[in-house]
């Protein structure tokens, strides 16, 4: 079952939060106060954030997470909506839904995001991967499989500072968030970017992450509408490893994007 829009629409901007694999929308809490947007005479008002809850229902493909994404936005929201913010698959998704209508909002926030590969081949080799994580979720003692996940060299060595809990989290859950939203679903989408005049986007990384450094420079290079920014004291989790640097980046982009 979808998630169901409200009747009435708010003219009020949002800070749309969309979590990661293996982490409840609850991940984003320690962020609820910590954004506001500030009109033309200088007062503040607070950024309130609507967390993304990619377990409360079932799409059978990206594009379809998209269409429903958008129609509940629409529903809930005048245009533009406010401000969207994605963590590594939730990035990507952020990413896809900012390409489907860009005008619905004032800013993109994606931390370690991936645009997609270009050949074929690497889309296999990824829908393979990511189709072997699903199995080992869905069969391999718990703990042995998270300390797997985490020993990604994109973690840097880092413990995770929201680690999951086998009961707060579904393991066909995860496996079918794995296959269905897996990075070899979809095309690459640098070109698609490339051409954006708007919105504004602002690619984070950890600078103990190397890949995703690389991809965030590599797309702000190519991308008009792309700032990289890159986060001392983090790796992949930016967000939860450096948390006052990261308010503050975001907050420094939604003052320079955002305007009454």
């Amino acid at each position: 079952m979808k998630q169901q829009p409200s009747s009435a629409k708010s003219n009020r901007p949002r800070l749309f939060c969309i979590h990661g694999n293996l982490q409840p929308p609850e991940v984003w809490q320690p962020f609820a106060d910590a954004f506001y947007t500030t009109d033309q005479q200088g007062h503040a008002s607070p950024l309130p954030i609507t967390e993304e809850n990619l377990w409360s229902a079932v799409w059978d493909t990206i594009d379809e997470w998209v269409d429903d994404f958008q129609q509940r936005i629409h529903a809930d929201c005048c245009s533009p909506a406010g401000f969207l913010l994605g963590y590594s698959m939730g990035g990507r998704l952020a990413l896809r839904a900012a390409l489907r209508a860009p005008n619905k909002w004032y800013g993109i926030i994606l931390v370690a995001a991936h645009p997609g590969f270009a050949a074929a081949n690497d889309q296999q080799q990824r829908r393979e991967r990511d189709d072997e994580w699903a199995r080992r979720f869905e069969e391999m003692p718990w703990n042995n499989v998270v300390d797997d996940w985490n020993r990604q060299p994109v973690f840097s060595g880092r413990a995770n500072p929201w680690p999951p809990t086998e009961s707060e989290l579904s393991r066909a859950g995860i496996a079918r968030m794995l296959r269905i939203f897996s990075n070899g679903n979809t095309p690459e989408i640098t070109p698609a970017l490339a051409s954006l005049a708007a919105p504004p986007i602002l690619y984070i990384s950890g600078r103990e992450d190397s890949k995703y450094c690389r991809i965030g420079k590599a797309l702000a290079a190519t991308c008009p509408v792309i700032t990289h920014t890159i986060i001392d004291g983090a790796a992949h989790r930016v967000p939860w490893e450096a948390p006052e640097a990261f308010k503050q980046g975001v907050q420094q982009f939604i003052d320079r994007v955002y305007a009454y």
